[in-house]
């Protein structure tokens, strides 16, 4: 979970109570996050979507990949 996300997981519940949660084998917990994923997706194809649409895409791919090795 990103500290800057806005789906309803993130800007709900603590990113220690949803581990909890999931730790505890609750259904809520993997129902959170999965509503995070499906949230960080759906905004993801639509910055990709944007950035075809911008005739940028190959800047994004470039930006984006850079962020994502940082979280490896």
């Amino acid at each position: 979970f990103d500290e800057g996300c806005q789906c309803p997981t993130c800007r709900n519940y603590s990113r220690s109570y949803v581990r909890h949660l999931i730790k505890a084998k609750e259904s809520l917990g993997m129902r959170l996050a999965v509503t995070h994923n499906l949230y960080f997706y759906n905004k993801l194809t639509e910055r990709i979507r944007d950035s075809l649409d911008n005739g940028c895409f190959d800047a994004f791919r470039e930006e984006y990949s850079k962020k994502l090795a940082e979280k490896i």
